[in-house]
């Protein structure tokens, strides 16, 4: 589920909260107006999807992947989702395959920064599909207690802060997943960003960073 912010401004943040699998079947039953849902990374441990089908005879490995791309449009469909996050960056040639899923309109490609990401490569591109990479990293520390959360908080505005480029308008990916203990701090790094951000959905992400380009 994507909790939906509304703050003025002229550059634009996708969050992406983690909710633990209980609490997604109530809120998927119940849905709020505003409420989005997209795929998890996890499964039986996470889904690598760089190396997926890497294990397998050499003979068996495209019909793997054609099986994994049937299946992903199969469940994308069930989430009335129209985007797909990934672990990690992917090879080029493994990331070509994802525009042939069926609905798909944009890949979020990276569960966090990594050293692939750069302020050049936040937003790339796969065929048609617009490719976002995460701006940030996790906080250091556990976020459970008062203080822990505020700390993390400023932490996660000066990384947005960072990594937001000179040039506007900026589409960004951020990272507040499975640190993000409390809804609260969610509300608390938008307010902090200030009125230059707009927390938005996955799809209003990509459909503004289309309109832009």
């Amino acid at each position: 589920m994507y909790p939906s912010l509304t703050v003025k401004g002229t550059s634009v943040i996708h969050d992406r909260a983690s909710v633990k699998t209980r609490p997604v079947f109530c809120y998927y039953k119940h849905p709020r107006p505003g409420d989005y849902f997209i795929n998890d990374l996890s499964g039986v441990g996470y889904i690598h999807e760089d190396v997926f089908a890497d294990n397998c005879p050499a003979t068996e490995q495209q019909r793997i992947l054609k099986e994994f791309q049937r299946l992903s449009g199969i469940y994308r469909a069930r989430l009335d989702t129209t985007v797909m996050a990934m672990l990690a960056e992917m090879r080029p040639e493994m990331l070509a395959t994802l525009p042939e899923i069926p609905g798909m309109t944009a890949v979020f490609a990276n569960y966090v920064r990594t050293h692939a990401t750069t302020p050049a490569n936040t937003v790339a591109q796969a065929a048609d599909l617009p490719v976002f990479l995460s701006i940030n990293r996790p906080p250091t520390e556990l976020t459970f207690a008062p203080d822990r959360r505020e700390s993390a908080e400023l932490v996660m505005i000066g990384e947005i802060k960072r990594w937001t480029p000179a040039q506007g308008p900026a589409f960004l990916h951020v990272f507040l997943a499975n640190w993000l203990t409390h809804i609260q701090m969610l509300e608390n790094i938008a307010k902090g960003l200030g009125p230059e951000y707009v927390a938005v959905r996955p799809d209003q992400l990509v459909a503004l960073c289309g309109a832009a380009t």
